[in-house]
């Protein structure tokens, strides 16, 4: 072995052995924590909730704050115990909406090491229902007694679907087509997906969080509903007052074959009759998720 062939094998050597030393004793440079997952909800007209999973080798968590998805942010809280994985922000602007996101962080000799940032989640502050909602229908459905849909309670609280008649509101098909005759069709909730041991519920309760999926029948065992023209209208009970829910899309051809997803997209209404929605169509507030 010449003498350059000795040199490169020393250093190659002493650079091998301290890294080994270094990581041995400690001194490597620390693993990063995981990112967490966040889930945002609406709680109140001034406050939004949500919570998040715990990624290994976290010690704490920072959250923040933006208007926009893609905009500027803002830490807004930070918590130094890595069991609290949920956390209310308080003080909000009702009706306004809000992203959040949240990083998690790891202690290493009083230094902290992050992780990378969740993926934002945003919700509205605010008191009524929240949540989003899907209709599934293709070419043969359309021609059946019954309507699938789908709903997710994206607020603190349960959304009360009832069934029994007993509201000033009913359940029912509008359409806003002009040279419809059968504008108005009355429904029931044939069954809830949550609800698997009995069909025609007086009620059906969806958690927070909770996604199911309903089978509307019509009185007329008949389903003259358009995509393109029609709502459906269920009535619910959230903190004790009534509301309506619409079941609506914009999406305008059928499917040839299997039920297709629409679009989902989370909605806020103000509580109104069914003529007073019907009258604001066009001025219902749509918010996409992501």
């Amino acid at each position: 072995m010449n003498s350059r062939s000795a040199r490169v094998f020393t250093v190659t050597l002493v650079t091998a052995l301290m890294i080994a030393f270094f990581t041995v004793c400690g001194f490597a440079a620390p693993s990063k924590p995981g990112k967490p997952i966040i889930d945002v909800y609406a709680n109140s007209d001034s406050s939004i909730y949500m919570d998040w999973s715990k990624p290994k080798r976290a010690s704490g968590y920072q959250i923040y704050l933006g208007g926009s998805k893609n905009g500027s942010y803002r830490n807004v809280k930070t918590i130094n115990s890595a069991r609290k994985t949920s956390w209310t922000c308080t003080g909000l602007k009702k009706g306004k909406q809000y992203y959040f996101k949240v990083r998690a962080f790891r202690k290493v000799k009083r230094k902290k090491v992050y992780g990378s940032f969740s993926s934002p989640d945003f919700a509205i502050a605010t008191s009524e229902p929240y949540y989003v909602e899907n209709i599934r229908m293709d070419e043969s459905r359309s021609g059946l007694g019954y309507i699938d849909c789908e709903l997710t309670n994206w607020s603190t609280h349960n959304i009360v679907l009832k069934n029994n008649g007993a509201s000033i509101f009913v359940p029912s098909i509008v359409d806003f087509n002009a040279d419809d005759t059968d504008t108005y069709e009355p429904v029931s909730i044939y069954s809830a997906s949550n609800n698997i041991d009995y069909y025609y519920p007086d009620e059906v309760v969806v958690e927070p969080g909770e996604y199911i999926t309903l089978t509307f029948e019509t009185n007329e065992y008949y389903v003259d509903y358009d995509p393109s023209v029609s709502v459906l209208f269920c009535d619910v009970d959230f903190y004790g007052d009534d509301y309506m829910i619409p079941f609506m899309s914009d999406y305008t051809d059928y499917g040839d074959d299997g039920p297709i997803l629409l679009d989902a997209s989370r909605m806020l209404h103000q509580k109104n009759t069914i003529g007073a929605i019907v009258g604001k169509k066009n001025e219902s507030r749509r918010f996409m998720k992501g």
